[in-house]
């Protein structure tokens, strides 16, 4: 997709953190298919995502940013915003906050481009719907085939806090996958309004800079778009126990949106078994209509293979190195983004005051 083609510009952002080399795979399915420029802020990775990048940057050149942050000022929130401000400097229109296991997908990207353009300027953002979608068992990561065999999606099933024992009875029979819980919409925002995103890019939201609230009254809806984003929650089994490793097993008993005892003595390997189709799991999800088939996922990574096959051994193959992460530029410290959370507090007290004022 030439610039010419362009109704809009949007640039993809992420906070990241170990996700090589699936990074790869994220970046170039949002540069081959409708961003602008990927910006990226890594929050301590030891894997090799910096070798990794410069070597993407020769398939995608000018067109990905790669920032270093210290792990001890890590804050989602003035980071996603921080990453917001960059796409404003970038000279994009639009910011798309993904998570690395997200894909934006639509059936007609110039579309979605042109929709974006004629988009009424009092929209500040719209809403988009996530799907999380499963993987066959025995999936690997680090096997580009892999991804174009995506082809099953999680229908949610509506389950809330207040049915977490429930959910968690019907995930250790094997009646449920864990992706079968819903997904919060995430926010596509437009770079010239005066907005601030909470929740993990979740929730739009303006205040007094202590109490936050929703304003609904400036998100658009996704219909219009037509687009949802592709969660892959778990992927890889060894990707699951990494995660499970650093945010279940360590005393929090948080496990991505599980906050549910129920699962605290689970062993990693009934995790991964319900993180996954099997061979005995497929025909029994299939028919009580947990998933479904949904080849949309893989039609959009198709194109992706076909770029990177001819360096993914290279890509698989980096390695964290003092010398490569060097090369990125470290220059978010705790000045910058308290000077970001300074600057949205002042912008949401203007809110505030309009709103209380009547306006």
């Amino acid at each position: 997709m030439t610039n010419q083609d362009r109704e809009t510009k949007v640039n993809a952002v992420f906070i990241v953190k170990d996700e090589w080399p699936l990074l790869a795979v994220t970046i170039s399915h949002a540069l081959t298919n409708y961003a602008e420029k990927v910006i990226i802020i890594d929050t301590g990775s030891q894997d090799g995502i910096f070798e990794g990048i410069r070597l993407l940057e020769a398939l995608w050149k000018d067109r990905v940013q790669l920032f270093r942050c210290s792990q001890e000022i890590y804050d989602q929130i003035p980071l996603t915003n921080l990453l917001i401000e960059m796409s404003k400097e970038n000279d994009a229109d639009w910011t798309m906050v993904l998570d690395a296991d997200e894909f934006f997908v639509h059936e007609n990207y110039l579309q979605f481009l042109k929709v974006l353009s004629e988009t009424p300027e009092q929209w500040s953002s719209y809403s988009l719907p996530v799907e999380n979608f499963i993987v066959i068992e025995g999936h690997d990561d680090f096997s580009l085939e892999a991804f174009g065999e995506i082809t099953h999606r999680v229908v949610p099933q509506g389950v809330g806090p207040q049915f977490d024992t429930e959910f968690v009875k019907r995930v250790l029979s094997g009646e449920l996958p864990l992706q079968s819980r819903n997904v919060p919409d995430k926010m596509l925002v437009r770079n010239s309004s005066s907005i601030f995103l909470s929740l993990g890019a979740h929730q739009v939201v303006f205040g007094d800079g202590i109490n936050w609230v929703r304003h609904d009254s400036l998100v658009s809806s996704s219909i219009s778009l037509g687009g949802r984003l592709c969660h892959l929650p778990f992927t890889s089994g060894h990707r699951l126990e990494k995660r499970l490793n650093r945010k279940f097993f360590n005393g929090e008993k948080t496990f991505s949106r599980l906050n549910v005892d129920g699962f605290e003595n689970v062993s990693i390997e009934q995790f991964i078994s319900t993180a996954s189709i099997g061979s005995q799991s497929q025909e029994k999800w299939l028919q009580s209509g947990v998933i479904v088939v949904d080849e949309s996922f893989a039609q959009s990574i198709a194109p992706v293979i076909s770029k990177l096959e001819k360096i993914w051994s290279q890509l698989t193959l980096a390695k964290f190195s003092k010398d490569a992460q060097s090369s990125f530029p470290d220059s978010l410290d705790l000045k910058i983004v308290s000077q970001i959370i300074r600057k949205y507090h002042t912008r949401a007290q203007t809110l505030w005051d309009r709103t209380s004022d009547g306006e």
